[in-house]
């Protein structure tokens, strides 16, 4: 992945947000990027495929993480998540899929 990338000199990231809501993070993370999907997708299609079903699914962001061991997706409440999840892993048996909490959310 690290040798296919075709631009090395992007921007800098903006700042993180201050508050860390479920908006808050959805909306800095659309202005974001990983420079590393773009040649990730190309050698690996199946990244494209994952973050289609994220979507599919009611995520409110999806995006490859890292190099692409995973993708992610954020979902404005553990219920709607874990609905996500269910439904993912049925269509998708030998994923693995797991709904998360990464922020401090509501209790649901």
């Amino acid at each position: 992945i690290f040798n296919a990338i075709e631009k090395r000199d992007n921007d800098g990231l903006p700042p993180l947000p201050r508050s860390f809501d479920f908006h808050s993070i959805r909306n800095w993370l659309e202005i974001t990027r990983n420079d590393l999907e773009p040649a990730a997708r190309a050698i690996q299609p199946a990244i494209g495929k994952a973050l289609s079903v994220l979507n599919k699914a009611g995520a409110g962001f999806a995006r490859m993480s890292g190099s692409g061991a995973t993708c992610f997706g954020l979902f404005e409440t553990g219920n709607v998540a874990k609905r996500a999840a269910a439904e993912i892993r049925s269509r998708q048996p030998d994923w693995f899929v797991a709904a998360t909490r990464s922020l401090t959310s509501e209790a649901d």
